[in-house]
């Protein structure tokens, strides 16, 4: 079996997922190319018929232009023999795309592969598992934010752990970044030129003030279905905010009716 190895990274930095965040009013399209950025273009290659030697893959396509790998190959001067693909997984699209890259070189049936994500949860649509109660009430599905809070309360964390992790992770992040030492990886694109989301002047003060970012959901029947097939804890304590995890939908999805009938998976 052959050897798989990364030759070489780039990533785009964060940005905040509101109107003030740089990349809000850039066009989707220009995301995958400008991701290739870094590397010259390629001289157009012969096209090759059945399995060819090289290929561009690339996820997800939700939100990012419908077909960024072979967006983005076609920008660098890749040519049309050298076909893209699209998977989906959602949040773990990019590194799913980067495991399948390495299990077709693995397998011979590729050289040479690009391969990534391109991310946009601002611009993504609602998930219906856990923002349709029907489908709430027909898998069981908790959403992460109350998954996480369980999972919490059941590890025996308690606010100032948690805010004291998330006021420390800022800081070493805005250290590292004032050393440069995301400069060599760093690829500016679509006007978002650093991480906007480290926040240095984070506290522990500061993130005490902030309220319980899943109490809503907790209430509206969520908690009830976390903890319908556990017989402990009792209750789900509700610890992550808006500085410790991803904001949830607002207004919070109306769930409580998936509480009157068991779940089918557990949580």
């Amino acid at each position: 079996m052959n050897q798989a190895y990364v030759l070489d990274y780039v990533r785009t930095a964060r940005g905040r997922a509101t109107p003030r965040g740089a990349c809000t009013t850039s066009a989707r399209s220009s995301w995958s190319p400008g991701c290739c950025a870094p590397w010259p273009p390629a001289p157009r290659p012969r096209r090759r018929r059945g399995a060819g030697r090289g290929a561009g893959l690339r996820g997800p396509a939700r939100r990012a232009g419908r077909e960024p790998g072979a967006h983005g190959g076609a920008a660098r001067g890749l040519g049309d023999g050298v076909p893209g693909v699209v998977v989906n997984r959602f949040c773990a699209s990019g590194i799913e795309a980067v495991a399948v890259a390495a299990s077709r070189i693995r397998a011979g049936d590729a050289s040479l592969l690009v391969a990534g994500g391109v991310e946009s949860a601002s611009r993504a649509p609602a998930v219906p598992l856990w923002t349709d109660a029907s489908v709430v009430r027909q898998l069981g599905a908790v959403h992460i934010g109350v998954a996480a809070d369980l999972n919490a309360t059941i590890d025996g964390f308690d606010r100032p752990a948690l805010d004291a992790y998330a006021a420390e992770s800022h800081r070493k992040a805005a250290s590292a970044s004032r050393a440069g030492a995301f400069a060599r990886s760093l690829v500016p694109v679509g006007g978002l030129a650093h991480d906007e989301l480290i926040r240095p002047d984070t506290t522990v003060e500061t993130l005490a003030a902030l309220p319980p970012a899943y109490a809503a959901l907790g209430a509206d029947g969520q908690d009830a279905l976390a903890l319908s097939t556990r017989a402990w804890p009792e209750r789900v304590e509700h610890l992550h905010t808006a500085g410790t995890s991803p904001r949830p939908p607002t207004p919070p999805p109306s769930c409580s009716s998936a509480t009157s009938a068991p779940p089918t998976t557990s949580a």
